[in-house]
């Protein structure tokens, strides 16, 4: 008996442990390494980032069930996996040592491994060309297990990330480190040196990531692994790209985009309309000979509109000419779109155009035994045929008055007259004819030479009230694959002659042959003369081009140095300008108008390093090396800041800013939060630059698709201002082009524009204006024309919670710092006696000791004897810069009386990345780039030096709780207790909106009137400036 009672108990005890351990919590912690990019990584606002992260985020809407992610480093994500901290690892390789107390999911990942090494090793294989070398491998990886294993007498060093194993290469400690290219060629392309260090292809192996969970929890491994196999391959390849943006290091096979559809042009497709479709007779885009609509354009209607769902019927050109259709569908009546047609801005008036998608260069046709023709002058005092109401015609007589022109029905009429001999040539369309010559079988015809004119660019037009199916058009031909439109081209231009030779046909031309062969050798001599004089003048041709082509690289190199020195040599006064105005305008003994021409100097230097800005972007777009940026950051702020900023701009010159965001707009979104902002700023910037009367009118929505993981995001800004001339509008976007209104204003470079469609291009979207604009509802008389521009971005959505909350930006507070660093050394090297004394100024109320270096090697001479706590490191200086000085200073490196290591902060007038990241490789801890502000001086002291430099003034206390200080209503007369110079600072701060420094004023205020103080902090942190204006003297 009393062993049956124990056996129960046993089973039930089995059965407890067993229900403990098939528990699944909720939430999921998933350890995440945040050094270990694209992987996982921090984002810049300090939250769980790459593609593991965007995997278990899909995988936890696909489950339902809610997850958190742990950072750490790559040790504490394993060990807090091991202590029971986390329930998942985000992912890890399958090692035997791992598998005795971690159980892996199936594989969902898979990436490669090579190794790197200093490129002046030349071709290198490994391990045969590195015996008895140093290896840096990632410690507590798969790698150092397996190396370990495989390679027991090599000799591997362990790092903690692979920018440490980069420096240990180039500081020469490691031979050699293995790693995978998608991780390290991203940090070495920012960091300058893909042309130092080379390798990471081809693979030494390929291995798998799996999800991580401790042994025996078998019921959370299967509900991993149901959750993994709902991820489609093309969902796996969408976050991939996200990341690595490189198609040579993905390893998710590229499946083409859907189509994303709004919810208007979902609504018109629900309406089922039958389109009616007018074709004409024009081979071989389109044929109407009886038979059944075909050809090139029929092709792509039919595709469009199968993927689309759409029904729609064909009307012929028996029944109608082409001028009839035109007219009809004008009139709306009785025709929906036609398959082909040429854009002008006639015709926009009553059709919408889709964007072009075949592009028709124009050539002349000659018999092969005509003349030789290489250009169309050569054609003087000859017939040249063109088809009849053609717009060749019109060219022609007007640029070319000595060619003699004739007129022919249609294309197959005028080859026809050239090969007859009653012309001599026919300028055309070369698919055209083509295709005619062959099919009609004019085997006496040849392509002579190119015509002088633009390619002619096909479109398909659309009834004017039909809007929606033409974005649906365009969407889809936006989509279609390469391999889409190949398969119809080819369909129609790879064509077979398909007439047949017949004995007699044989028989007659064999004679004909025979009786010119003759003929042929009498004037071979003759031709291969002229043929020799050809090949000569060809051959210098060619050198001519191989030369200018010589000379547009030189000179596109030279340009790309000469912007990069302008900006550094422009930048380095600038900081002066720009750094001893900002400290003048802390100074109190200035007259309203002494205080205001500083601010005349201040913002005249901002707007020159803005001209400055504008010419480096358009100068890295030119040579490709724009790149995206894409965090996660707070999209509702960002627009609230600049309709704080451009609503009071509007106010000043009396116009209406209205604000519309979509209700579903989510908060934050990941993309490039600078160059959204930019493009917003300058088309906002023209918008109320252009516009004398009526107002301003944003607006920001989304395209709404569920649980993608990119969506569409639209933006409009419409204005009622000047409005653009329809001959502009073809340049519109392009560099260094200015419209009317730009030159008759005397406003802008030419370049805003230009950068907003890169950016928004790189951002994944388009951009467009429409000119004149849809009327505003508010709209008065005195309103011009107006434009709308409209563009979209693809970003990430996020509207997590939680722990993917973006932490708040804090500004630093602007005032002088605590006089806390008096027993610090602080060093400043710079070749240029201005900067060495703007800084010197900014932290000498604060800073102990200063010294200052003219150039590195005095630094390092400085350094050795002094023992500074802080450098200042200029890189570009003489006798030795500031990289070779970084490296001597650490090389000697040895622990200072405190105990700490000598902090090196780069200052540098150079702006690209690579700069940045080869400062930061070398030895600083951080980079400052020229013109800077004092409060970025004292944000980084504080970052590096301690929480001593806390700002605040050399006054009276502030009130200590402002909860006690009521709050009022503003008045003029609140001001009377208040200094002139204060509240013509004031009243400038809040005129152009600089949060900072209304935020230092107001502290002042608080010091004599701490109700006032309160209320104008209430009113500042609302955005209400008006409210302040309105009453301020």
């Amino acid at each position: 008996m009393n062993g049956i009672r124990h056996l129960i108990f046993l089973m039930l005890l089995w059965g407890l442990s067993t229900a403990a351990a098939g528990e699944i919590p909720d939430p999921l912690i998933i350890a995440v390494d945040t050094d270990y990019p694209p992987f996982s990584m921090r984002s810049a606002q300090g939250r769980p980032a790459g593609i593991f992260v965007d995997i278990w985020r899909v995988w936890a809407r696909k489950t339902g069930r809610r997850v958190r992610f742990l950072p750490g480093t790559w040790t504490e994500t394993l060990a807090n996996l091991k202590n029971g901290s986390a329930h998942i690892h985000s992912g890890l390789f399958y090692s035997d040592a791992r598998s005795a107390w971690i159980g892996f999911s199936r594989p969902f990942y898979e990436t490669g491994s090579g190794f790197f090494h200093l490129a002046r090793r030349g071709d290198q294989r490994f391990p045969d060309d590195f015996p008895g070398a140093y290896v840096g491998v990632i410690s507590d990886t798969w790698h150092l297990e397996y190396f370990e294993r495989q390679y027991p007498d090599m000799r591997l060093r362990p790092f903690p990330n692979n920018r440490a194993m980069i420096r240990a290469l180039l500081q020469g400690t490691i031979d050699v480190f293995i790693d995978e290219p998608a991780s390290t060629v991203p940090w070495l392309n920012r960091m300058g040196l893909s042309g130092e260090i080379v390798g990471g292809t081809p693979f030494l192996f390929r291995q798998k990531f799996h999800a991580g969970v401790l042994k025996g929890r078998n019921a959370l491994t299967e509900i991993i692994d149901r959750g993994l196999a709902q991820i489609s391959e093309k969902g796996m390849g969408e976050i991939e790209k996200r990341w690595i943006p490189d198609p040579a290091m993905r390893h998710v096979p590229d499946l083409h985009d859907s189509i994303i559809l709004s919810a208007e042009e979902k609504a018109w497709l629900r309406q089922q309309h039958v389109v009616r479709v007018r074709y004409g007779h024009w081979p071989p885009f389109m044929f109407c000979d009886g038979g059944p609509p075909r050809g090139i354009a029929i092709d792509y209607v039919n595709t469009v509109f199968k993927r689309l769902g759409i029904r729609h019927t064909y009307i012929g050109c028996e029944q109608y000419s082409w001028p009839e259709t035109l007219e009809h569908l004008k009139q709306g009546q009785d025709v929906d779109m036609v398959p082909t047609i040429v854009h002008s801005p006639e015709r926009e008036r009553f059709i919408r155009f889709t964007q072009n998608y075949l592009s028709l260069p124009f050539v002349i046709f000659t018999r092969d035994t005509g003349m030789f023709v290489s250009k169309l002058r050569e054609l003087n005092g000859r017939t040249v045929a063109v088809e009849q109401d053609y717009m060749i015609h019109d060219r022609l007589s007007r640029e070319y008055p000595e060619i003699r022109v004739t007129e022919v029905k249609d294309s197959e009429a005028a080859l026809r007259a050239v090969s007859t001999g009653q012309a001599d040539a026919y300028v055309g369309n070369l698919v055209v004819g083509s295709y005619l010559i062959a099919q009609k079988g004019l085997t006496n015809l040849k392509v002579a030479a190119p015509a002088p004119f633009r390619n002619q660019n096909q479109a398909m037009g659309v009834r004017k009230d039909w809007p929606d199916l033409a974005v649906l058009i365009d969407k889809t031909l936006y989509h279609m694959t390469p391999r889409e439109h190949n398969r119809i081209r080819q369909r129609w231009l790879a064509l077979r002659y398909e007439h047949g030779i017949t004995p007699g046909d044989v028989w007659k031309w064999g004679i004909i042959i025979v009786s010119l062969l003759g003929a042929v050798l009498a004037v071979i001599l003759i031709w291969n003369r002229r043929l020799k004089f050809e090949i000569r003048e060809r051959e210098t041709a060619e050198r001519k081009l191989q030369n200018a082509t010589l000379a547009a690289e030189t000179a596109n190199r030279a340009k790309s140095i000469f912007l990069a020195n302008m900006s550094h040599e422009l930048r380095t006064p600038l900081n002066a300008i720009l750094g001893f105005s900002q400290l003048l305008a802390q100074g109190t003994n200035f007259t309203p108008d002494q205080r205001k021409n500083l601010g005349i100097i201040a913002r005249s230097g901002e707007h020159l390093l803005a001209l400055i800005n504008q010419i480096l972007d358009v100068s890295r777009i030119e040579a490709g090396r724009m790149t995206l940026d894409e965090r996660r950051f707070d999209l509702h702020g960002l627009l609230e800041d600049l309709v704080a900023m451009f609503w009071l701009r509007a106010g000043e010159q009396s116009l209406r800013f209205d604000f519309e965001r979509a209700p579903d707009l989510p908060r934050y979104i990941c993309s490039d939060q600078i160059k959204l902002r930019q493009v917003l700023t300058n088309l906002l910037d023209n918008a109320i630059k252009f516009t004398p009367a009526g107002g301003v009118w944003l607006r920001v929505g989304r395209d709404n698709v569920p649980a993608a993981p990119q969506e569409t995001f639209w933006f409009e800004v419409r204005d009622t201002g000047v409005g653009i001339l329809p001959e502009e509008k073809d340049g519109l976007f392009n560099a260094f082009v200015q419209m009317k209104s730009g030159l008759e204003s005397q406003k802008g470079a030419g370049l805003g524009l230009a950068i907003c469609r890169s950016f928004v291009t790189l951002m994944g979207g388009r951009i467009g204006a429409i000119s004149p604009a849809p009327p505003l509802p508010w709209a008065d008389q005195k309103a011009g024309p107006g434009t709308l521009f409209r563009f979209t971005i693809r970003a990430g959505a996020d509207n997590g919670e939680g722990e993917n909350e973006c932490p708040p930006t804090v500004s630093p507070p602007v005032g002088r710092p605590a006089p806390d660093y008096r027993h610090y050394r602080i060093l400043v090297a710079d070749d240029k006696w201005d900067n060495r004394q703007l800084l010197i100024q900014m932290l000498r109320p604060v800073a102990g000791e200063i010294r200052e270096a003219p150039d590195g090697r005095t630094c390092a001479d400085i350094w050795r004897s002094w023992r500074p706590h802080l450098i200042w490191m200029d890189l570009k200086m003489p006798v030795m810069n500031g990289y070779e000085a970084v490296r001597r200073i650490r090389a000697e490196d040895r622990e200072t009386e405190n105990g700490e290591r000598p902090v090196i902060i780069a200052v540098t007038a150079g702006t690209s990345e690579a700069e940045t990241e080869a400062a930061l490789a070398g030895g600083c801890d951080e980079c400052l780039h020229k013109p800077f502000r004092a409060e970025a001086i004292f944000t980084l002291m504080r970052q590096y030096l301690g929480s001593g430099t806390q700002c605040r003034e050399d006054r009276p206390a502030p009130v200590p709780a402002e909860t006690e200080t009521p709050k009022r209503d503003l008045s003029s007369r609140d001001f009377d207790g208040l200094s002139p110079e204060l509240v013509v600072q004031l009243r400038d701060m809040l005129v152009i909106a600089d949060i900072s420094r209304l935020s230092a004023i107001i502290d002042r205020i608080r010091e004599t009137d701490a109700g006032l103080a309160r209320t104008l902090k209430d009113l500042v942190d609302n955005f209400e400036y008006d409210k302040i204006l309105a009453v301020i003297p």
